[in-house]
């Protein structure tokens, strides 16, 4: 389980980032639409805030793989420049399994992360939930009122009046909303007070604020943290409240004055009461919430006017600003057909050399030959000058640069680990080991601290496979044939997936053999592999 979440984070780190970066930039964007369109109409700004919290709930769903179609350069070339932006962790991918995560048995701190985020969003979600269900067994057991005391247009789109002694306000429920609640209050009020509420609710209605308000909640809850998030929420609920007192009453000041007047009357009673649930449509939630709509319609000469094209050019700029804000890393083209492989001269005639996987493209290359040394990026260079000439190679390729080590197979295990002990002190702990049959595995090199807890793990915690000098594999202590060793770590892992495999080698044991045996291990599924020094 622990492997599993931590797999789940790796994913969702850089996701779950970008989707933040991206929502934020166009949050940005919809406060200062906002902000120029302050004295517009309230239905033009519930418009534009309504769209970004559309955004908010929709996740990053456009392909980069779309850049495909520019002729003058690969889409993976117009990709990297923005990942490595937009996705800073996204190297953490082409390591397999995290030696630190894997030696405590513990989850990383992306997937702690996680592990708190969706904690508080399904609480936020739960809490939405229950008080909607609160919310419909208050409902229950209203009263219908006589149609003969709704408005026409009310009757007209299907709605009915009920009467409820358990509510404070006039609400609607649900998305699709057949019914509207009104409180026992209702029978006092005056008759052009009780059309001006049921045509605010009819507003809401066709406007399909039910679903608008699912997605305050959705959005509310996976980006709780964000401030901006809480604001713009708070915002639209006004701005919708605003719109739909527009749709109430007529444009005569006097009638808008008297039904603000209704408002205020209508809040006094019901503050020091139990408030409505979040989900609901209602009339008066806050105080402050009230003051803003009672100025909004006892001030609406000086709302300006929006025209229709510039509606257009606002919808425009928001639409073509949400498609690059909502792409994400993947969907790459097709890759080309690799050239036939090189070929090398040999005694016994011309043979084709195995076609080994490139290096990724950050790589800096570290090859141990019996030959010609050491060499770094094919620059033979002497054990004590090997230090700086990865660093100059790291600085050339930048932080994120990833050592591909490449052995001859009879090299000794004991020069590895001096190249190894070299890369830990310089904090180089990403490593990928290629071997003559075409290996290439990605592994994490582990740090002091966590050398010095393997020491101290019970056997039972761990699988331990020794590779010696003869090449003879033995996995917990057993001899077992190179083509079985997969197969018999596979059985063992499956017992329990959070143990740590750890792959022992002598001074003396070739490299060829000990890449072999490692490739066995990545294969049987093993994600969390130790390499101790020769005697630990």
């Amino acid at each position: 389980m622990v492997t599993l979440l931590n797999e789940w984070a790796g994913s969702w780190g850089p996701y779950f980032l970008l989707a933040v970066i991206q929502n934020s930039l166009f949050l940005a964007l919809v406060f200062v639409i906002l902000r120029v369109l302050r004295r517009a109409p309230a239905r033009i700004l519930s418009l534009v805030a309504t769209l970004g919290v559309v955004k908010l709930a929709i996740p990053p769903f456009l392909p980069l793989g779309w850049l495909e179609w520019l002729d003058s350069k690969p889409a993976d070339q117009v990709v990297n420049p923005i990942s490595s932006l937009l996705f800073p962790f996204a190297d953490l991918g082409t390591v397999e399994g995290s030696f630190t995560a894997g030696v405590t048995g513990g989850f990383t701190p992306v997937a702690l992360l996680m592990m708190i985020w969706a904690s508080v969003a399904l609480t936020r979600l739960g809490i939405g939930l229950v008080q909607t269900i609160e919310l419909a067994m208050n409902v229950q057991g209203a009263e219908r009122i006589d149609d003969a005391e709704i408005p026409a247009e009310v009757r007209q789109s299907g709605l009915s009046v009920w009467r409820s002694e358990r509510i404070y306000l006039p609400l609607t429920m649900g998305i699709r909303p057949r019914r509207i609640f009104v409180p026992l209050s209702w029978d006092d009020w005056p008759t052009s007070d009780r059309q001006a509420v049921l045509l605010h609710e009819l507003a809401h209605v066709h406007r399909r604020d039910g679903l608008v308000q699912v997605l305050e909640i959705f959005a509310g809850a996976l980006f709780f943290f964000l401030p901006p998030v809480t604001w713009l929420v708070k915002r639209l609920r006004m701005y919708r409240e605003m719109a739909c007192d527009d749709a109430s009453v007529t444009s005569d000041p006097q009638a808008r004055l008297n039904y603000s007047r209704f408002l205020c009357s209508l809040a006094e009673s019901v503050l020091d009461m139990p408030q409505a649930t979040a989900s609901a449509s209602t009339l008066a939630r806050r105080q402050g919430e009230l003051l803003d709509r009672v100025a909004y319609q006892v001030k609406e000469g000086v709302v300006k006017k929006v025209t229709k094209n510039q509606i257009v050019l606002v919808l425009a700029v928001l639409l073509f600003t949400a498609l690059p804000l909502s792409m994400v890393y993947g969907g790459k083209p097709k890759p080309k057909k690799s050239p036939p492989p090189p070929t090398a001269q040999t005694e016994a005639g011309v043979k084709a050399v195995k076609d080994l996987p490139p290096p990724p493209p950050l790589s800096v290359r570290v090859a141990i030959t019996g030959g010609k040394g050491l060499l770094v990026d094919g620059q033979a260079v002497t054990p004590k000058g090997f230090k700086k000439a990865v660093k100059n190679a790291v600085s050339k390729k930048g932080p994120k640069a990833i050592i591909n080590i490449d052995g001859d197979g009879g090299i000794s295990m004991k020069q590895l680990h001096s190249i190894q002990k070299d890369l830990r002190d310089m904090g180089m702990l990403k490593v990928i080991y290629s071997g003559e049959l075409g290996e290439a595995i990605p592994l994490v090199l582990p740090p002091d601290e966590a050398r010095k807890r393997l020491k101290t793990m019970p056997e039972e915690k761990v699988i331990r496979v020794k590779v010696d000098n003869k090449g003879v594999v033995q996995v917990r202590g057993k001899k077992t044939a190179g083509a079985h060793v997969s197969e018999q770590i596979r059985k063992l892992l499956a017992k329990d997936e959070r143990r740590i495999v750890i792959l022992h080698t002598d001074p003396d044991t070739k490299y060829g053999a000990f890449v072999q045996v490692l490739d066995s291990l990545k294969k049987a599924g093993a994600d969390k592999i130790a390499i101790p020094d020769p005697g630990d």
